[in-house]
């Protein structure tokens, strides 16, 4: 099966585009003329939020405006931000999550989507000890139910991972799939989400800047700054391995992406410590 490239329309209604988002219509268009093969539908406003497109003659048309410029859908990134996390209490009042689980599903079936994307919303340091057990359990047992639900539609339940969420940890992300356990469950794996590590270009006296990787190390695993080196050596270009390594343990994270401004911004000043626990 040959390899297919979509892009999520999420990307032009947030960061830079949050101010002046550009139109869904806009984006498939200009998808189509730079030849992808689909999208992932962002279920977010401006674009196609569930609530916003409620009649099926209104679905039928975005449907439609997909076929006509030959994309296909590779899933849907529903809109789970502007309500409580599943892990929460609130989650559970009224079913309110699972709800909102089902009605985005119905969106998936309707614009021809077979995976729905979901994540646990939350930032990295909300919650601590028992609390954050039980955050724990209930993602665990909410996406379990929401799997199971969905697979009799054939629509798969995607998790995505990434730095700005709680329960961001390769050890933790493993576990959690795991806990699901779930044949209708799998990891939605975003080479950008990978683990807080980041590559910026720092000051240098020679060549004006240079490629320095500032990584947030996984709890419990020991690397050395030239382990990873060596590793970028054998699946990098010369050009793109970075010059050295800096280890910090808390990365600056805003709208779940990380701020590389200020990782610049640090090495220029030299005071990435900022971003250590002492």
């Amino acid at each position: 099966m040959s390899k297919k490239i979509s892009i999520g329309t999420w990307a032009y209604t947030f960061g830079p585009y949050q101010d002046n988002p550009v139109p869904f219509d806009t984006v498939v268009r200009r998808v189509a003329q730079l030849g992808l093969d689909g999208v992932e539908i962002g279920a977010f406003r401006p674009h196609v939020h569930p609530d916003d497109y409620p009649m099926d003659d209104d679905r039928r048309r975005v449907a439609g405006l997909l076929r006509a410029h030959g994309l296909e859908v590779s899933g849907v990134a529903a809109d789970f931000w502007s309500t409580p996390g599943p892990g929460t209490k609130e989650a559970l009042q009224n079913d309110a999550y699972f709800k909102l689980f089902k009605k985005n599903v119905q969106l998936c079936l309707d614009l021809g989507a077979d995976a729905i994307r979901v994540d646990c919303v939350d930032p990295p340091d909300k919650y601590d000890g028992a609390e954050r057990a039980a955050v724990w359990d209930r993602i665990v047992a909410m996406w379990k139910r929401c799997a199971e639900f969905s697979e009799g539609y054939g629509v798969k339940v995607v998790y995505e991972f990434e730095p700005g969420f709680v329960f961001n940890k390769p050890s933790e992300i493993a576990r959690l799939a795991e806990e699901v356990g779930h044949p209708n469950f799998g990891v939605l794996f975003d080479t950008c989400h990978a683990y807080m590590c980041a590559v910026v270009g720092a000051p240098d006296a020679e060549k004006v800047e240079v490629p320095v990787a500032v990584v947030v190390p996984d709890s419990g695993r020991v690397v050395t700054g030239d382990e990873l080196r060596a590793w970028c050596r054998e699946h990098l270009a010369a050009y793109k391995v970075p010059r050295r390594v800096e280890f910090i343990d808390d990365m600056p994270i805003e709208a779940a992406k990380i701020r590389k401004r200020d990782l610049v911004a640090a090495l220029r000043e030299g005071t990435l410590d900022r971003y250590r626990r002492h």
